[in-house]
């Protein structure tokens, strides 16, 4: 077989070149730089995309108890949001789904869903 599979990775093109170990730093900062310009790239643009208003955009699906959300915080940047599991639903007369009860490793609190991001894991 002359071609690989599709999911198994390329082999690594390792020559015997000398490269000096300046020019070796000089590679490991551009690949770091480039791994941090993505990450903050992805900060800014996915994480908020998940606290996308229902409302202005389309209908959301309730939250269920077992869902894995992130608990906004506007005092904190995305990243340091807290995560807690839904334990309790309270829906409105309406049916939809306002307020939760969440489980987070300091115990149980009450939060609108307003203010939470539901992490699409089951998608």
């Amino acid at each position: 077989m002359v071609h690989g599979s599709l999911i198994s990775l390329p082999e690594p093109e390792l020559s015997n070149e000398y490269v000096p170990p300046r020019a070796r730093w000089q590679m490991l900062q551009k690949l770091t730089q480039s791994f941090w310009h993505i990450w903050h790239i992805w900060q800014r643009d996915y994480l908020h995309t998940l606290q996308q208003r229902a409302k202005w955009f389309r209908e959301q699906p309730n939250i269920h108890v077992g869902d894995i959300v992130l608990i906004v915080d506007s005092n904190l940047p995305p990243l340091e949001w807290r995560s807690g599991r839904v334990q309790d639903v309270h829906p409105g007369k309406d049916g939809v789904v306002r307020v939760v009860t969440l489980r987070t490793t300091n115990g149980l609190l009450k939060r609108p869903v307003n203010k939470l991001c539901p992490l699409p894991l089951n998608q």
